[in-house]
């Protein structure tokens, strides 16, 4: 609809400013998954992707994950498992894939809580999925966390009732201080009570 059409009309030869547009559909994109790329989309994503510009290249990106790009979807898990990398670039690389949670990522996201360089993004990612052996797989990584990842795995397991209730386990076994919580996490908590 219409920001495929101010997006296709942005591109358009009298555009004097198509790294704004790119970066405001960027942020009007945010989120979305495999939505529909406008028109001349490949052309723009190959002209501005190998941008010298840091911002832009991010903001196509992040263009390419929303319309479902199978290419830059395939890189960004590349980028993410790859030990090699700076542990800046490989947790960009996995913000950027969460922008649009891939639905069969939840298993590399376990894998990750391992993994002390990405482990605090993989912690925040897994909020996006519902496997009920998330919050034990968490919970059992949570022996080699700091105290960074140890707040962020709180912050997920109050998230939901099903982790939530795990949670409250992990607290009355000992293996979570109940000084770990805060009282947002409680309210957040209690609000479950009908579920949990």
């Amino acid at each position: 609809g219409g920001l495929h059409e101010a997006g296709a009309a942005a591109f358009a030869e009298k555009c004097t400013a198509p790294e704004c547009v790119l970066h405001g559909m960027a942020l009007a994109f945010k989120g979305r998954k495999n939505a529909n790329a406008p028109a001349g989309w490949e052309r723009v994503s190959a002209a501005y992707g190998s941008s010298s510009d840091a911002v832009i290249r991010d903001d196509v990106q992040s263009l390419n994950v929303a319309f479902g790009d199978r290419r830059t979807l395939d890189e960004l898990r590349s980028l993410v498992t790859d030990t090699a990398l700076s542990a800046n670039d490989r947790n960009q690389a996995l913000r950027s894939l969460l922008l649009s949670p891939p639905a069969d990522f939840g298993a590399t996201l376990v894998r990750l809580l391992a993994d002390r360089a990405v482990a605090v993004e993989a912690i925040r990612g897994l909020v996006h999925y519902k496997d009920a052996d998330i919050p034990s797989k968490i919970l059992e990584a949570s022996r080699s966390f700091g105290p960074v990842e140890r707040v962020e795995m709180i912050q997920t397991l109050a998230s939901r009732p099903a982790f939530a209730r795990e949670l409250l386990q992990a607290i009355r076994d000992k293996r979570v201080a109940p000084s770990e919580l805060t009282a947002i996490h409680a309210r957040q908590i209690a609000s479950f009570e009908n579920e949990t």
